[in-house]
């Protein structure tokens, strides 16, 4: 029973974060290409992502501002889908 809770969050997450999830990857290698290891903080958000944790909303959040904080390791395209620019009315 719990695998299947667990592989169900795991779907969810892949499904619902996957934009994040390969941000979190790309920034993470950048700090170890960079600096030899990665920001502590980013590493749990993405081990969250990938094991399954419920992401709250706070926790969304946070993930949020590392990727808008580190918005130079991100392609365009990735930009645009992560914060689209609002349209004036």
């Amino acid at each position: 029973m719990r695998y299947s809770v667990e592989k169900k969050w795991i779907e969810h997450n892949k499904k619902e974060f996957g934009v994040e999830i390969i941000e979190l990857k790309k920034i993470i290698s950048e700090q170890v290409r960079k600096g030899g290891k990665s920001d502590e903080f980013t590493s749990d958000m993405l081990v969250a992502l990938v094991t399954g944790r419920k992401i709250t909303p706070k926790m969304k959040d946070a993930i949020d501002n590392i990727i808008k904080e580190n918005e130079a390791f991100m392609e365009p395209v990735i930009k645009m889908l992560r914060f689209p620019i609002p349209l004036k009315q």
